[in-house]
């Protein structure tokens, strides 16, 4: 397994896990805020592959730091979902 598809497999595992996490907040007073919780995660995710696919392969910048930046972002939204909301 390659570099770039290991850590396409980390930013999808983290984004999982920001998954889970907004998801375990308690959503009954919410009503339709809650809805963001359920979306935001998977949009994120996907934001964050396609920053890490266009800075690693049109910029050629270090696949190893952008993995890292891309799972920090998708694990803190998934905290601020679930606790600071």
């Amino acid at each position: 397994m390659n570099v770039t598809t290991r850590n396409l497999l980390i930013i999808i595992g983290s984004c999982v896990v920001s998954i889970v996490l907004s998801n375990t907040a308690d959503l009954d007073k919410k009503e339709l805020g809650a809805l963001a919780n359920v979306f935001y995660p998977p949009i994120v995710g996907i934001i964050s592959i396609l920053f890490y696919w266009v800075a690693v392969r049109i910029f050629r910048w270090n696949p190893t730091v952008i993995m890292i930046i891309a799972c920090l972002f998708n694990i803190a939204t998934g905290f601020k979902l679930r606790f600071f909301d």
